[in-house]
């Protein structure tokens, strides 16, 4: 099974973020808005950040501010899609095809777990801010789409390898695909150390990456073997299935 790139998506995040690189003023202007944008959003929320309190924090005027972007949705989009891409661009080692398929995705889950210190306006998206959700209906949406796409496809293949021999349908690795990539709105409750029970975030975080991937190393029957079994099967005759 083949593992999806991801050029494109970096291409139409960049087109959405702007020009930030190359070390010019106007670069620097554009990115220490983004950055101050991101804190102000993720800790206030949408609605109570206004686009005078960015220019403020930025260290611009208010109209120098709408020069770069023409209103506060475009604003947070342009932020989302910066955050999108500083993470997939330290992905590099979890999309290494050298790297055996367990550990990357053991990787993969680990980041995901951790995300609410590493992605604030990803969190804030995910725990329901509702003005935000509404802002990222206006993004493309063949964007989305290709991100969850590639997303899906780079997880059923790691899945499939680390599953070995399995009897795993192609809609079979989806669906656990699917349940992996819940796991990123259990990350925005692990920041309550009583969900974690006194464990730290990246102890936590580790241990169920690695119960997941032990109950994927065991999955090495079909979804329909496990249905098709009666409840009331007697313990000897399921061990026999």
């Amino acid at each position: 099974m083949s593992q999806p790139g991801y050029e494109d998506v970096m291409a139409q995040l960049d087109a959405l973020i702007g020009p930030i690189e190359g070390g010019g003023s106007k670069a620097r202007r554009r990115l220490q808005i983004l950055r101050v944008a991101t804190e102000l959003f993720s800790r206030q929320g949408y609605r109570k950040t206004s686009m005078d309190e960015v220019a403020a924090g930025a260290g611009v005027a208010k109209g120098t501010l709408y020069t770069y972007f023409s209103n506060k949705n475009e604003l947070l989009i342009s932020a989302i899609a910066l955050e999108k891409r500083e993470r997939m661009g330290t992905m590099a080692e979890i999309l290494d095809p050298t790297r055996p398929a367990e550990e990357r995705l053991r990787q993969w889950m680990v980041t995901l777990l951790l995300l609410p210190s590493r992605m604030p306006l990803t969190s804030a998206l995910l725990r329901g801010d509702q003005e935000m959700a509404a802002v990222m209906a206006d993004m493309p949406a063949a964007l989305n789409q290709q991100i969850d796409k590639n997303r899906d496809d780079y997880l059923c293949a790691l899945i499939d390898e680390v599953a070995r021999p399995h009897a795993f349908t192609m809609s079979e690795l989806r669906d656990r695909a699917a349940v992996l990539s819940g796991i990123a709105f259990l990350s925005t409750h692990l920041q309550a150390e009583h969900v974690r029970g006194g464990l730290s975030m990246e102890r936590y975080a580790e241990l169920l990456a690695d119960t997941l991937l032990a109950g994927l190393r065991g999955g090495r029957a079909s979804d329909e073997a496990i249905v098709d079994r009666p409840a009331d099967e007697p313990e000897h005759e399921r061990r026999k299935g």
